[in-house]
């Protein structure tokens, strides 16, 4: 399969509209706090930035902080897929808080 047509593939079966940001998070993965940038986030997941990978279905613990608000949200994540850039994480619930925060 071509990568670009992987990558149209993957737009179609988003159903849930993408915000962009980047701004630093912290996330609990391996019993540890990391600290990443957040470059995109829907209500069903989001995309982190960081410099390591993480095995696809790992667990993790997401803080994400919404300015607007001046609160964290805490979610719970499954990685999904990892690139170079960082990893891609679904969120394990979604619910009317992260509807409402993104």
């Amino acid at each position: 399969m071509s990568p670009l047509f992987d990558n149209a593939t993957k737009a179609q079966k988003r159903t849930e509209e993408r915000k962009f940001y980047s701004i630093p998070i912290e996330f609990i993965a391996r019993g540890f706090i990391h600290n990443g940038i957040l470059l995109n986030i829907s209500p069903g997941g989001a995309f982190v930035e960081y410099e390591k990978m993480f095995k696809v279905g790992e667990k993790m613990s997401l803080s994400i902080p919404f300015s607007r608000v001046k609160k964290h949200l805490n979610v719970a994540g499954e990685v999904i897929r990892n690139s170079p850039q960082g990893f891609a994480v679904k969120f394990l619930k979604k619910g009317k808080k992260m509807q409402a925060f993104v």
